[in-house]
């Protein structure tokens, strides 16, 4: 599911140094680096969830998505 929360965008946003688009909520960078040019990890952890990166068909930038607990 695509993370649609303004306040949980900016949250994660925050902590892994990302540039998030304030009007359709993607990361406006390369989904492998950040704003700083560290890597980013491929499943990010914030409030004892999980996250990542994904792309989607048509798109060229990234969106924040939630991943399954399994």
């Amino acid at each position: 599911m695509i993370v649609r929360n303004k306040r949980l965008l900016n949250g994660i946003a925050t902590k892994f140094n990302l540039d998030i688009c304030s009007i359709y909520n993607y990361y406006k960078g390369n989904a492998y680096v950040d704003n700083k040019g560290n890597c980013l990890p491929t499943t990010m952890l914030y409030k004892n969830r999980k996250f990542k990166l994904k792309y989607f068909d048509g798109c060229f930038h990234p969106f924040i998505v939630e991943v399954a607990n399994s």
